[in-house]
């Protein structure tokens, strides 16, 4: 009786030593919910070249699938190429479908998004070698009046991304 004691006890030792060291019992670190998801309906190509920072690259056929899980309340902000991209728009048409309470359209998109940023990178950063021709080219700006409601400014997504 006194063995199975001494072997009973010493399991339980090593099972206490062992089990703290498993990885299963440790806690899962949960992804933290972003104050803002930017979301760049680009071509890869263009994604690859020139972004704003934290900008994650979704397509518009994929859009559903990247957003499940996602928190509805989580502002979110779409843009594309320029202002004659309508694929942001589109896109936050889409999401706004999917339930998500606050979609915005940053439609000067990287284009907009590089002039500025020549003139003041610490406020309009950008990701990526910015190599591709249409960057440099004029940005054709809409008339205020024909924008949409839920469209937002570069000021906008700056002080946006400060938060």
């Amino acid at each position: 009786m006194k063995n199975s004691t001494y072997v009973a006890a010493g399991l339980l030792v090593v099972i206490m030593l062992v089990i703290p060291a498993c990885d299963w019992f440790q806690k899962v670190p949960v992804a933290e919910e972003p104050v803002l998801r930017l979301i760049d309906i680009n071509t890869e190509t263009v994604y690859n070249d020139a972004r704003i920072p934290g900008a994650i690259h979704v397509t518009l056929n994929s859009i559903e699938e990247a957003a499940n899980g996602w928190d509805k309340e989580t502002p979110i902000v779409t843009y594309c190429s320029d202002y004659n991209c309508m694929a942001s728009h589109k896109a936050a048409q889409l999401l706004s479908e999917l339930g998500f309470l606050d979609v915005s359209v940053y439609a000067g998109g990287i284009s907009e998004w590089y002039k500025l940023a020549k003139g003041d990178q610490e406020r309009y950063p950008i990701e990526g070698p910015a190599k591709l021709a249409f960057l440099e080219k004029d940005v054709e700006i809409l008339d205020p009046g024909k924008r949409a409601k839920n469209e937002v400014s570069a000021e906008q997504v700056a002080q946006l991304l400060k938060n």
